[in-house]
């Protein structure tokens, strides 16, 4: 009994203590919950009535005016319509009456403080257009492009400048004591001639790749079904194919070995056998080919000189027995196109431009290239390890006559009424891996921070969409049969990998497509119905892939999605523009994004019509992902989708759309 009335008595102690620990956690509760009370109180009070300092004043006054006259002016700027160039005068003749003379009385801490600010002079000045930028720490922001080579030759940008003053009052005793102090409020405007509604059709026609549709008469787009069977056309185009004459070629000296023409007519050149323009036997002159160069067994070129190609060159390994395959230190330009499909298991072929050399071609198909067996595209697929590739129009794409080829009488034309748009440089990606990055071989002398970067000047595509390495458009799918199942081809894949590895749509529509069975509508196709999905029904196994990491950045212009995996890494950034009312853009990839805790970087979206921006953060917001609005892709935060608000009253069919604005005070005098 005893043991059992000293073990009672040692639990009540224990409990007397609890009581006692727990009443003094209530106390500190109660004690923390007035403070905090208290200073959001403190906090919520006007901080006109805690100035004492005329300094304090005049900065809050200049301030103030600021946001009056930015307030006043993107109201302005919201509702204008017909061309803004001669409605911004009118703008800002608005915001000055509406703005000026701004007045505040009884402020500071004994109400002994007044203010008057008022507009004294605005100018409009013009500016060069400027351009996103990447510098070689990885910081990204807008730069002034050079006159000589305009990246946006229909932007307009403008500054304008509003010279502000104001005239701070305070009492002293019986006196009254004024102080003056100036500062220049700055806004700068940029816009681009866009009309949003002829780039709506030519995205919907841009994204039809398999699935043929009606195109109404008058529509002079080229589809991406179009643009495909086109480079396969070309490649299959001529019947007079030659063997590269290789020693002949070896023995030659300096200067221009040109090849192509044969008795009035353009010939094509093949390898035969795997040609190796390495070490002894590298490219020692200019290469000229008159028609096309059609590598077929495998790629081993290096040089220090240049390849040009007038028709089409063909980086293939159709026999799959060169596994890996490159170009080194080479300038190459291929006037029409480049096609390549280095298919099979562990297939690479890898661009290292080691010297500054460029590779610039007018288009090109990215096809079948990956391994059979793994998706990995560090590893596998089309790899451009080092130096620029450049996709867009070069000087004498538009030179070439298919009527100088002798051909099967069967065959068209490749020139059709579409060439001249076809010839303006697009890039497909179609069941391949394609890396920027550094080598994974020893091979290759780069690091994760040298800089590669690929430009589309035209239209760009994502797809699983292929054509078969042998019989081409007659192969044409989404699907292959694997057994008794048809299931298919294997997603597409773009990677990006270190700071200065960035890839850039320019000027084109850029369309990211999944596997279907039909041709997804467009919303002005369903008129307010709802869709059946059509989609393969395996789901994400079969979604493309988007990956950027380790600082690189990746902008896809104007833009139009379906289901997709995206991957942003810390400090990388993916960007794009979106149609009008959202049209063509499917926002699972978003939600897929940050379900999948891919969204560590920056997402960078950017509406273009007034609502959207709105309509798109609700719509983020209601499915839980991070998302937020901010004035300018400057302020892009990691880890969030970053909408930049519309600014402008575009709609479909308007011509003008806001692209960039930026706001700062200087010359501040007290």
């Amino acid at each position: 009994m005893e043991d059992g009335k000293q073990k009672f008595l040692h639990e009540e102690e224990g409990y007397a203590l609890l009581y006692a620990l727990g009443a003094v956690l209530l106390m500190a509760i109660i004690v923390g919950a007035i403070f905090i009370v208290a200073r959001n109180t403190y906090t919520n009070i006007d901080k006109l009535d805690q100035l004492t300092r005329v300094k304090d004043v005049e900065e809050y006054a200049l301030q103030d005016m600021s946001t009056s006259i930015k307030s006043n002016l993107e109201q302005g700027l919201s509702s204008y319509s017909g061309e803004l160039e001669s409605s911004l005068s009118g703008i800002v003749s608005k915001v000055k009456t509406n703005a000026n003379n701004l007045i505040k009385n009884d402020i500071g801490n004994n109400k002994q403080f007044s203010y008057i600010v008022k507009i004294n002079n605005i100018k409009i000045s013009e500016l060069a257009p400027n351009v996103i930028e990447q510098e070689a720490n990885g910081e990204f922001g807008w730069g002034s492009s050079s006159s000589s080579n305009p990246s946006s030759p229909k932007a307009k940008n403008r500054k304008i400048s509003f010279s502000v003053e104001a005239v701070v009052k305070e009492k002293v005793k019986d006196k009254v004591v004024e102080r003056k102090c100036t500062s220049s409020y700055n806004y700068e405007l940029q816009w681009e001639k866009m009309n949003m509604a002829e780039k709506e059709v030519g995205m919907d026609v841009w994204r039809n790749i398999y699935f043929p549709y009606y195109i109404p008469n008058g529509i002079r787009y080229l589809s991406a079904d179009e643009w495909m069977r086109k480079m396969w056309a070309i490649y299959d185009f001529s019947t007079n194919v030659e063997v590269f004459p290789f020693s002949d070629y070896k023995t030659s000296g300096a200067g221009t070995y040109e090849i192509g023409n044969r008795k009035g007519y353009l010939v094509d050149y093949t390898d035969g056998s795997s040609l190796e323009f390495t070490g002894s036997n590298k490219i020692h002159s200019k290469l000229k080919a008159n028609g096309s160069f059609l590598f077929r067994n495998g790629v081993h070129v290096s040089g220090g000189d240049t390849l040009e190609v007038k028709n089409l060159l063909a980086l293939r390994n159709d026999k799959n027995k060169q596994k890996s395959n490159y170009i080194q230190d080479l300038n190459i330009i291929a006037d029409v196109g480049t096609y390549v499909d280095i298919n099979g298991q562990n297939s690479k072929m890898i661009v290292d431009e080691t010297h500054g050399e460029s590779f610039v071609t007018s288009n090109l198909l990215v096809n079948n290239t990956q391994d059979e067996n793994a998706h990995n595209s560090a590893n596998h697929g089309f790899q451009l390890v080092k130096g620029d590739l450049f996709v867009g129009k070069t000087g004498d794409a538009g030179a070439l006559d298919f009527s100088n080829y002798l051909s099967a009488s069967l065959k068209n034309n490749p020139q059709d009424s579409y060439w001249n748009e076809f010839i303006n440089g697009s890039m497909i990606i179609a069941s391949s891996n394609v890396y920027l990055g550094p080598a994974r071989e020893s091979d290759y002398s780069n690091k994760e921070e040298d800089a590669r970067e690929m430009t589309i000047d035209g239209n760009f595509m994502l797809t699983s969409a292929s054509l078969s390495s042998t019989s081409g458009e007659e192969g044409f799918s989404y699907y292959k049969d694997e057994g008794e199942f048809r299931l298919p081809n294997k997603p597409s894949t773009l990677t990006l990998d270190g700071v200065n590895s960035s890839f850039k749509v320019k000027n084109g529509l850029s369309y990211i497509d999944m596997p279907k069975t039909e041709r997804k509508p467009s919303k002005s196709e369903l008129n307010g119905k709802t869709y059946e999905n059509k989609e393969f029904d395996s789901g994400p196994n079969f979604w493309n892939t988007i990956e950027i990491k380790n600082g690189a950045t990746a902008d896809l212009g104007l833009l139009g999605v379906e289901k997709f995996h995206l991957i942003v890494s810390d400090n990388s950034i993916f960007s794009c523009s979106i149609l009008p009312k959202l049209e063509l853009f499917d926002t699972d990839f978003l939600k897929d994004c940050y379900k999948n805790n891919n969204l560590e970087g920056k997402i960078i979206l950017k509406p273009s019509s007034s609502g959207d921006d709105d309509d798109l953060l609700t719509m983020l917001d209601l499915s839980g992902v991070p998302a937020k609005k901010i004035s300018s892709e400057n302020n892009a935060v990691d880890g969030y989708v970053n909408i930049v608000e519309v600014l402008g009253g575009n709609k479909k069919g308007e011509t003008e759309v806001i692209t960039r604005k930026f706001d700062y005070s200087d010359a501040v005098q007290y």
